[in-house]
């Protein structure tokens, strides 16, 4: 049982609610999720990346002839049995560096 006192002009003005207790279980209640999420799956052929030309053996072996040409190698590496060796080394790995050099532009 509850009481509300309300003051109107110097009187006391009391409204008495009358409330049962409840004494069952409050029922839980969850709200249904109505929205799909809505799985993106990428489109090469229509993105913006569709003039872009995959990797082949060929422009890769391109590529690391062009990056020979222009190297500075010669200026530290003297020996030309070592410059050769590190030109096969790199040219083993070339795949492997060009990814890693592309992930760390991005």
């Amino acid at each position: 049982m509850y009481y509300v006192g309300l003051p109107q002009e110097g009187i006391e003005h009391i409204n008495k609610c009358i409330i049962n207790m409840r004494e069952d279980e409050i029922p839980l209640f969850e709200k249904d999720n109505k929205s799909k999420v809505q799985q993106r799956v990428f489109k090469k052929d229509t993105s913006v990346f569709r003039d872009w030309k995959e990797d082949t053996t060929k422009t890769l072996e391109n590529m690391f002839l062009d990056d020979i040409r222009f190297w500075k190698i010669g200026r530290f590496i003297k020996d030309d049995n070592d410059r050769e060796n590190t030109m096969q080394v790199v040219g083993k790995y070339f795949l492997k560096i060009k990814k890693v050099f592309t992930s760390l532009i991005c």
